[in-house]
Order: C-alpha cells, then structure tokens, then sequence
C-alpha cells in the first residue's frame, strides 16, 4: 500500500496495491458490551405503588393472560388502538419509575400480545402483577 501527501493540511491520497489490502482494512469494527445489572427499585411511593397497581388490575381484567416463566408474563389484549393505547401509557410509566421492568407488544392478527419480564429478583413483583389479569 502506498500513501502519498500532496501538501501541508492536503488530504491524504491511499492507493492499495492489491484487493486483498483493501478488505483487510475495510472491515467494520466490533465492540462488546458489557451487560449492565439494573437494581430492582421502583422510585413510586407504597400509595402510589398500589394506585399504579390498580390502574393495571381495571386496565388487564378483561384480558386473558399466562405466566410462560416465573420472570415473564403474556397477556392477550383486544385488537384495536382503543384497547392498545391505555397499555402503552401505563407501560412507559410503570418503566420510568421501575426500569428492571421490560415490556414489547408483537402485533398478531387478531389481537396484539403483551410480554412482560422481570430479573429473577422481581419475580414477586410480577405475581402482583399477573394476580389483576382476568
């Protein structure tokens, strides 16, 4: 490979000398992340807790749900950005103030399903939260 400056400040010009040159040094650069351990506090107080928590019992009790592990729970809500919005909401809240919490919604055709999971250390946190489901 050779390099070449036209002047002071100029950019450089690179000429490789074969295409093998080339790809060795065209290849992406990978980093590894280390996982990254999220303490299982919630920032709510009791009463705020327990209001939050009711808020889940009037929204999920008309849905049918299954706890598929001890750490994640599956709830079946109703087609319809009418039924989906609410549970939204409350997710992004129930993630602000508890960020151990982990939530997605896979779009079926027949109703859009919401997993929840928790770390080992909160599952009795997600008992309470599988004991409003309907």
């Amino acid at each position: 490979m050779t390099m070449s400056v036209i002047a002071p400040g100029a950019v450089a010009i690179m000429k490789a000398s074969s295409s093998r040159a080339w790809r060795r040094h065209s290849r992406p650069k990978t980093c590894r992340l280390e996982p990254v351990e999220v303490p299982i506090a919630c920032n709510l107080s009791a009463e705020g807790a327990s209001s939050q928590l009711e808020e889940w019992r009037q929204l999920l009790a008309e849905f049918p749900g299954a706890r598929v592990s001890p750490t994640h729970l599956v709830v079946r809500i109703a087609v319809g950005p009418a039924a989906v919005a609410p549970v939204i909401g409350l997710a992004q809240r129930e993630k602000a103030c508890c960020p151990f919490f982990d939530f997605s919604l896979k779009v079926e055709a027949d109703a859009v399903v919401l997993h929840v999971s928790v770390p080992e250390d909160a599952t009795s946190i997600l008992d309470a939260l599988s004991s409003v489901l309907g």
